[in-house]
């Protein structure tokens, strides 16, 4: 069997010779030839292209599976747009590319919101972009601006109701009833709807 021999790097009372075969599917040493200390045996063995056995190390994933994390489900009826701003801090968290992030969207609609894959081609299912304009389109169309201005009108405080809760429900309302005033337009409205909302009684 042919044989290329390669001196091994080792304490000077080990010195000797290390034989490789060079189809690379075994190894032979020497008699009276111990491997070197720092020898690792789980390093891969494969041939190169002159035919000489070479060991090179496993590849190491890119991805730390530990810190991935994977996206809530959306059937429409949260918030859009507070989800697509959780959506994308978790792409950016897991470094998806525009190609993962169409992915992990596609996977993650439940209910309602899985029929707009139905409704779109391939190459729009595919595209993040695309898919993302598709899913606003279905659950905050620009033209509910007015219903929810309506719903902002008309809300009053229900039994049982908190505070705080009311107050979050206001502000979520303004922001669809009023989505392209500014954040402090925004505030006054939701403070002013809030106090409307309490009624009388509760103002006293």
């Amino acid at each position: 069997m042919k044989t290329t021999t390669a001196l091994l790097q080792e304490p000077a009372r080990h010195q000797g010779r290390y034989q490789i075969s060079s189809a690379g599917d075994s190894e032979i040493h020497m008699p009276n030839c111990a491997p070197p200390v720092h020898f690792n045996e789980n390093i891969t063995t494969i041939p190169s292209t002159n035919n000489v056995a070479v060991n090179r190390r496993p590849n190491v994933p890119a991805t730390n599976k530990n810190t991935y994390k994977k996206p809530p489900v959306y059937d429409g009826t949260p918030s859009w747009q507070d989800y697509l701003v959780q959506f994308k801090q978790l792409g950016k968290r897991n470094q998806w590319t525009q190609e993962d992030k169409a992915m992990e969207l596609a996977v993650s609609l439940r209910g309602a919101a899985v029929s707009i894959l139905s409704d779109l081609g391939l190459p729009d299912r595919e595209n993040y972009n695309c898919l993302v304009s598709a899913l606003a389109a279905r659950f905050e169309p620009t033209n509910q601006s007015e219903i929810f201005r309506s719903k902002v009108k008309s809300r009053v405080r229900e039994k049982g109701e908190t505070l705080p809760e009311l107050a979050q429900d206001v502000k979520r309302l303004v922001r669809f009833a009023y989505p392209t005033a500014g954040v402090e337009l925004r505030d006054q409205l939701a403070l002013d709807c809030f106090i409307d909302s309490l009624g009388d009684a509760e103002m006293q």
